[in-house]
């Protein structure tokens, strides 16, 4: 709706938007805003807009011939100006004629007192909590059928009231209402209900037209306008009915030209209907002839409404052609292609490009792969100074990539420098702004649409390569959701070192790597990457030297490991290769496997950065909670996790240029054995049917709930041949050969399960449709080749053979139906979840959490006193952690947490075992207030065990995992073996460790953001330390039940400097 080119800047002072009120255009509002009256239904008259007509100059123009009477500027400067038409009678606005039937039915139709006792305190304390449309329907409920003779006012002086005043009002007239009964007002319905209100009273029924309704909304006072929720300053109820149409300007509306003739736009066309119809209308009331008066107010009624909304069920819908209907002012503001989202909410950038997308797993994951005719054309604005301006200078002087474009300087001119001849005579000063090409390292924002989540908008540093697509890390597909096959993203470049900056600390790819939804890696190994780590840590996997010195070439290392076997030529494992990338982590956090390890290598051990045991598969390096990535993320940060990722898809993607990988037919074909089994079990599934037609048949099948005996038989006969397709499946995977190159793919996790093996080589099994058996579409059969009332398998869409013997034709029919099934679901589930997801994110877009740690919306009304009441980052939890405490009985409580103690109370000669120093049980026996820290310590224990007993769920012991920011099972696993060779007796003692953890606790309160807090950090404010403590409580039980001192000295068998290690690690 601009006029194009920017207005010069105001000279006024800047001043801050507090906010913006909505309200209705007033009639006095229109004429001053107003430039002149539209009354002549012309637009050109002798090639030149007409004065007073639809296109008046002084409205301005979009025609470079004539310049705005008003403003004096020509277009595009000429921004516009709004006319407005005198309507010749009131005419109802189509967007408020609910609103104008509302007040109606409130108000006097003979004096327009509203039918309200004034004077009922109780009444109107119920509307003080109400305020806008909600009081105006509180007051439509409570009015009645007649208008009341009173004096409400010297009513409610004489009790010493003010309870209108206490509404917001001035108080009332004396005198109110003329006893009239009310007629009762509703709509006309029809097909198209036409704008006129409906009066009934004793049967008589009357149409009123705007100018009557009009009349009676003058009568409206301003107290009673406020008391129905109406602000007369801003909108009295007799502006609901319009007077003053406002005109909006030719650059709302512009004409299309073709050559010398032009085409006006649809909104001119309409507004040229209005000023005839109302120009028709003054000259019928003129002349006094009622049925033209009627027949031309209908007609103008319609063409107001329609300008306004074309879309209401009010109107039959007016049209432009016979094909194509008029686009109202409603339908150009509102929808995905309106005002709003098309052009104020979905702008259309400068520095950005788009084009498709393909993998390059030579790249690092945080690198996107950008054509020189991109990075040629796309600029980065450096200003000159003293430490780049000799770079520059090259830069600008050199007529290839990498060169610039442009050079602005301080005085506001620009220098094209393709333009020049001669560039090597180009000198820059200090101050000047070079658009210089984007170049290697430049950090851009890479976008895939749709852009569901924040990891669909990232930060990448630039790779310049050849040819003409984007290349992207294959790591990067999945929070992206996209794959090669003729995708296309957007890539962004900033402008500002303030947006380059914020793209390097907040959306960079490793920053990201954790997603705060569901907690876990949302990037890990994918495909040739993943398979290649699977063979290249195979237990039967070894490297000869040449090999394992190109792979240290590409990871940049010069010392190599010891190699496995020395004799008769030195080989290095796989296992050893894949630890040259590995930083130093324990990988799981609890040790399952104690040596001798598994002869079939089964089991992942990691320790110290070694890989000692297992193949790496899916679960251990992909986008998965708790794997080797998320592991890293946590202990090492961001940084180390792209190191890690960019090294494994080096070595395994050389690996595989070196060994290679392919699928054959033999792979496919199962052997005979296998096809045996297969047929045994599809002969066992047939008995089976078999079994549940005939107990069907006699009526002694068991009727599941909520089931005829027909639905009953169709469940357990699907869930028979589900089943038959579940066992042959596992069978299946394991019967083929361990190097066949499907069950290599399928166990690295990198494409495929075994149901695919299984309908590759032995049978497709069992197709579903809308989770049933293939239904009868023919009658009493599911296709013509069959018997009628044929209920068994076959006939019903089992599918006996496999993809390599080929189906036959109607269990291909039935597969086909299976995948329509599925291409329907995707088409319609992505429009509904799309849409879900907007209104998702449009309610919930303002919520923020604000500086003292609470969780508020843009009102600042107050929704969590702490962000996910835990105050816990999404990205920084770690879920997967076992929780026992619950789980224990007394006497496994005793024996985990509780010092030997004799029955008078003090310490027993066992106390410490022999996993306690000397000294350390002579200082706890020289002072008898470490007993009570002690069973202190216990009895907190028990009072946790019976907390978490109360609030939480309990399921199995091995299934109720805790998702806390800190994996202290890890950490303890780190410092036991960081620390040097565990000793078998602790130095420490239990008095130490309790203090400590405690100190702990405590130092956790200050992590979190709260006001009122002294010098010392200590929080004065109850309420603050309440909610902080109530988010830390959960974590503090873990925190005690694994670091209890019995536990670190016993179990753990930490020293001091173990525990001091350890406890560091907790607080960073």
């Amino acid at each position: 709706m601009s006029g194009g080119a920017p207005l010069p800047p105001s000279q006024m002072e800047l001043q801050k938007v507090n906010e913006v009120q909505f309200e209705v255009f007033k009639e006095r509002q229109i004429k001053a805003y107003a430039v002149c009256l539209v009354e002549h239904a012309k637009s050109y008259e002798h090639g030149r807009p007409v004065r007073g007509g639809i296109n008046d100059l002084r409205m301005g123009t979009t025609d470079f011939e004539f310049a705005c009477e008003t403003c004096h500027r020509r277009h595009p400067e000429c921004p516009g100006h709004f006319g407005y038409i005198e309507l010749a009678e009131p005419m109802f606005n189509i967007g408020v004629f609910d609103l104008v039937l509302q007040v109606l039915k409130c108000v006097c139709k003979s004096c327009g007192a509203l039918l309200l006792n004034t004077s009922d305190t109780n009444l109107l304390k119920k509307l003080q909590h109400a305020a806008g449309v909600n009081r105006l329907r509180q007051v439509v409920k409570m009015c009645g059928l007649k208008c009341r003779m009173s004096t409400d006012m010297d009513a409610t002086e004489e009790r010493g009231e003010s309870v209108v005043g206490a509404l917001g009002t001035d108080g009332i007239g004396a005198a109110r209402g003329c006893g009239a009964s009310q007629p009762r007002i509703s709509r006309i319905y029809g097909i198209y209900p036409t704008l006129l209100v409906k009066a009934s009273l004793e049967e008589q029924d009357s149409v009123w037209h705007a100018d009557t309704v009009r009349q009676i909304l003058d009568r409206v006072s301003d107290n009673d306008a406020r008391l129905m929720g109406f602000d007369p300053l801003r909108c009295h109820p007799r502006d609901l009915v319009l007077t003053v149409l406002p005109v909006p300007p030719p650059q709302v509306r512009p004409a299309i030209s073709f050559g010398s003739l032009k085409s006006d736009d649809e909104l001119t066309h309409q507004i040229m209907s209005i000023v005839k119809r109302n120009n028709q209308l003054r000259r019928d009331k003129e002349s006094d002839v009622q049925a033209a008066i009627d027949r031309t107010r209908a007609l103008l009624q319609e063409h107001v409404a329609t300008y306004f909304n074309n879309a209401s069920t009010y109107y039959k819908p007016t049209k432009v052609n016979d094909n194509k209907k008029l686009k109202s002012l409603t339908e150009r503001l509102k929808g995905k292609y309106g005002r709003l989202r098309g052009n104020l909410m979905g702008k259309r950038v400068d520095f950005s490009a788009r084009t498709v997308i393909t993998g390059d797993p030579n790249i690092d994951v945080d690198e996107v792969g950008v054509p020189f005719s991109v990075a040629m054309t796309l600029t980065f604005p450096e200003r000159v100074s003293a430490v780049n301006r000799k770079r520059l200078t090259e830069f600008v002087r050199r007529t290839v990539y990498p060169s610039a474009n442009y050079v602005h300087h301080p005085n506001g001119t620009t220098t094209k420098l393709a333009l020049l001849r001669d560039r090597t005579k180009v000198t820059l000063n200090v101050g000047d702004v070079v658009e210089r090409h984007v170049i290697n390292g430049d950090v851009v924002l890479f976008n895939r649409q749709p852009t569901l989540h924040r990891m669909s908008m990232m930060g990448h540093r630039v790779r310049v390569l050849n040819y003409n697509t984007f290349r992207l890390n294959l790591s990067c597909t999945t929070p992206y959701n996209a794959d090669f096959d003729g995708d296309e993203m957007n890539l962004h470049v900033p402008q500002s070192l303030l947006t380059k900056a914020e793209l390097i600390e907040m959306m960079m790819v490793p920053k990201n790597f954790v997603s705060p939804n569901k907690s876990a890696p949302c990037m890990g190994i994918v495909q040739d990457s993943l398979l290649g780590s699977y063979r290249l840590t195979d237990k039967d996997t070894f490297l000869d030297k040449y090999f394992v010195q190109s792979v240290a070439l590409w990871l940049d290392l010069w010392q190599l490991p010891i190699p496995a076997i020395l004799k008769p030529y030195p080989l290095w494992t796989g296992k050893q290769v894949f630890s040259l990338i590995l930083p130093e982590v324990n990988h799981p956090a609890v040790q399952q496997v104690k040596p001798p390890f598994p002869h079939n290598d089964s089991s992942v051990v990691i320790r110290r950065g070694q890989l000692l045991c297992g193949p790496i598969t899916k679960g251990i390096v992909g986008a998965a909670p708790g794997s080797l990535i998320h592991v890293i993320f946590n202990e090492h940060g961001s940084d180390e996790v792209a190191r890690f990722i960019n090294g494994v898809q080096r070595v395994t993607t050389y690996f595989l240029l070196n060994f290679g990988f392919s699928v054959g037919v033999q792979d496919t074909v199962a052997d005979a054995g296998t096809l045996r089994q297969m047929n045994e079990v599809l002969v066992r599934t047939r008995e089976s049917v078999e079994k549940i037609g005939a107990a069907a048949n006699n009526r002694t099948l068991n009727r599941k709930a909520g089931m005829t005996l027909l639905q009953s038989f169709e469940a357990d006969v699907n869930s028979a041949l589900n089943k038959c397709r579940e066992e042959a499946a596992k069978k299946a995977l394991s019967n083929v050969r361990r190097t066949n190159s499907f069950k290599v793919m399928i166990e690295a996790g990198s494409k495929g399960t075994d149901l695919n093996i299984c309908q590759i080589a032995v049978f497709v099994g069992q197709q579903n449709v809308a989770g049933s058996r293939i239904p009868f579409g023919f009658r009493r059969r599911t296709l013509p080749h069959f018997m009628l009332d044929d209920y068994g398998e076959t006939s019903r869409g089992m599918a006996n053979r496999g993809y390599v013997e080929g189906l036959k034709p109607h269990e291909f029919f039935f597969h086909t139906m299976a995948g329509r099934e599925g291409l329907i679901d995707t088409a319609v589930k992505t429009s509904d979840t799309g849409y879900l997801q907007r209104k998702l994110i449009k309610a919930l877009e303002d919520v923020h959490a604000a500086y003292d740690g609470t969780v508020r919306n843009a009102n600042d009304e107050l929704i969590q006193f702490m962000y996910g009441e835990d105050g816990l980052d999404g990205a920084r939890i770690e879920g997967g952690q076992l929780f026992p405490l619950p789980f224990r009985d007394n006497k496994e409580m005793e024996d985990t947490y509780k010092y030997e103690y004799e029955e008078s109370g003090a310490f027993s000669a066992k106390v410490g075992g022999n996993y306690m120093d000397p000294h350390v049980k002579k200082m706890l026996r020289a002072d008898a207030e470490n007993v009570r820290k002690l069973q202190s310590e216990f009895d907190q224990l028990m009072n946790d065990r019976e907390w978490t007993r109360k609030m939480i769920d309990l399921e199995e012991r091995d299934k109720l995992k805790l998702n806390l920011p800190v994996n202290l099972g890890r950490l303890i696993q780190n410092a036991r073996s960081t620390m040097g060779k565990r000793s078998q007796v602790s130095n420490l003692s239990p008095i130490t460790i309790i203090d400590h953890v405690r100190r702990l606790q405590e130092d956790l309160m200050r992590l979190f953001p709260a006001y009122h807090r002294k010098v010392d950090g200590q929080i004065e404010n109850t309420l603050s330390r309440q909610r902080i403590e109530s988010a830390l409580t959960l974590f503090n039980i873990h925190l005690r039940q694994l670091l209890a001192s019995k536990r670190v000295l016993k179990e753990y068998k930490l020293n001091d400097k173990a525990f001091e290690y350890l406890l560091k690690e907790i607080r960073t």
